[in-house]
């Protein structure tokens, strides 16, 4: 690609001659003005060898220049060496207390550190009509979106689009802040006027499709996913969301046709051959489903839910040497994965590999994961496995690690009845739900159908049902 393909003549010729002058040791003038012209070529096309030559070079030549010295916050901004670059930027903004540029970079570089309410207190200093406010706004938003407030997030995206009708990407993020709000209605109502408003835009139809993705409304998704294709027919994310659509559909046939037709547009193919394989997984087509999970790991050998599909395939197949060699080949690929142990184990627990569920709890413990839920996930295979010693060692186990462990109460009483020790499995079921406020675990009866017909475990149950209803 031609680097000087969005510049005019001047500015190649500048550049030209100033690399000339750097490489063959020229005796050249360049004047203020042409150093920044050149300057800032390099810092828009993230050229930062060549932007530190000509600011070295502009700072010989004009050290006092606020300019060229702005330029070199820029460039340490860059060099992520923040501190720096704020410090010359304070220096700066002594020196011209009304310069918007040195603001501008302040509010960048800040945001960069993460101190996004000090970037949002320079940005804020900008909203003024002399300024690009399509830009100051859009990056505001962003930084209340790093905050997780998204209401105003979405009050600085609505002056953007005031702004810029246009402003694809703050679509994008608008309809984000929406849908983690739970606005879901909202959402899609602001993108059905988008797209009326703004019909040629394939990107507020393609959101407008993953928002009635959300509702679950996928005939209406694959509707406006199929205006954003027919806007552009290379719209290689169009295609993968409405196979998915149809996936969801249980239109499986459907969703392979589409994706095939994807793999003529979408350079990251790994995906595409992934979801084939899922399609087919769906299908019941296992010996295919391998087939393009493999495809797909050829390309990515660290795509861990490649190769576990490749493994739930030939499982599905009772190949179970298949499925040893494709989980070894993924554990020496992704030695770290925790999706990769929490898929594996429960493939392993179905083939009654006991030792090679106890070799995935212990790559788990060397994870030191500090999150309940996959600690459960552990004792509900080994007590799946009739094996409670091992569900009474991830508990113990799970105490150096998780700081509340009193959900993995209700499995440990769990152990204790299966073990025949009902006393003893009574006084933990009543401890653990005399300390709960919500009871958000699986259903004991599920987990224990031994338990269904007991009437104490009802009794104890229904005392901490009746208590949720006096709360309520």
């Amino acid at each position: 690609m031609n680097r000087f393909e969005e510049y005019n003549e001047e500015v190649e010729y500048l550049v030209k001659q100033f690399e000339l002058t750097i490489t063959e040791h020229r005796a050249k003038f360049f004047d203020l003005d042409e150093l920044e012209i050149i300057i800032t070529f390099y810092l828009e096309t993230g050229d930062v060898v060549m932007m530190e030559e000509s600011v070295n070079y502009a700072e010989n030549l004009y050290p006092e220049s606020v300019n060229i010295r702005l330029h070199r916050a820029q460039l340490l901004g860059i060099m992520e060496r923040f501190d720096q670059a704020l410090l010359l930027l304070q220096e700066l903004e002594q020196l011209e207390p009304d310069n918007d540029d040195v603001k501008y970079t302040m509010a960048v570089i800040y945001g960069q550190k993460c101190e996004h309410e000090k970037a949002i207190f320079y940005y804020k200093q900008l909203f003024h009509g002399d300024n690009d406010l399509e830009t100051i706004y859009e990056n505001t938003a962003g930084e209340y979106l790093q905050l997780g407030e998204y209401e105003t997030a979405i009050e600085y995206y609505n002056k953007v689009l005031k702004e810029n009708p246009q402003n694809d990407s703050s679509v994008l993020d608008l309809s984000m802040c929406y849908e983690t709000l739970g606005r879901y209605d909202e959402n899609v109502k602001f993108l059905q006027k988008y797209v009326s408003d703004n019909p040629y835009s394939k990107k507020g139809w393609f959101t407008l499709g993953l928002g009635y993705s959300t509702m679950k409304l996928y005939e209406k998704a694959i509707e406006a996913f199929d205006y954003a294709i027919a806007i552009d027919e290379k719209f290689f994310l169009a295609y993968s969301a409405k196979a998915n659509s149809y996936t969801e559909l249980k239109k499986y046939q459907e969703a392979i046709s589409i994706l095939n037709e994807a793999l003529n547009y979408c350079p990251e193919k790994e995906m595409i051959f992934y979801f084939l394989g899922k399609n087919y997984s769906l299908m019941k087509n296992h010996e295919l489903a391998a087939i393009y999970y493999k495809k797909a790991i050829y390309i990515v050998p660290h795509n861990v839910f490649a190769w576990l599909g490749v493994a739930k395939s030939y499982s599905e197949l009772d190949d179970y040497n298949s499925v040893e060699e494709y989980l070894d080949r993924a554990f020496d690929a992704n030695p770290e994965s925790l999706e990769l142990i929490m898929g594996s184990v429960e493939i392993y627990a179905d083939f009654g590999k006991d030792d090679m569920v106890d070799m995935c709890f212990q790559k788990f413990m060397d994870l030191q994961i500090d999150n309940i839920f996959y600690w459960i996930d552990f004792a509900k295979i080994y007590i799946k496995l009739e094996d409670y010693d091992k569900v009474t060692k991830v508990i113990n186990n799970a105490v150096q690690y998780v700081e509340d462990i009193n959900e993995m109460m209700l499995y440990s009483a769990i152990c204790s009845y299966k073990l025949g020790k009902r006393e003893e499995a009574y006084d933990k079921l009543r401890n653990y739900f005399g300390t709960k406020e919500i009871f958000f675990g699986d259903s004991i009866f599920t987990i224990c159908p031994e338990m269904e017909n007991d009437s104490v475990i009802h009794d104890i149950v229904d005392s901490f049902n009746s208590r949720q209803s006096n709360i309520e």
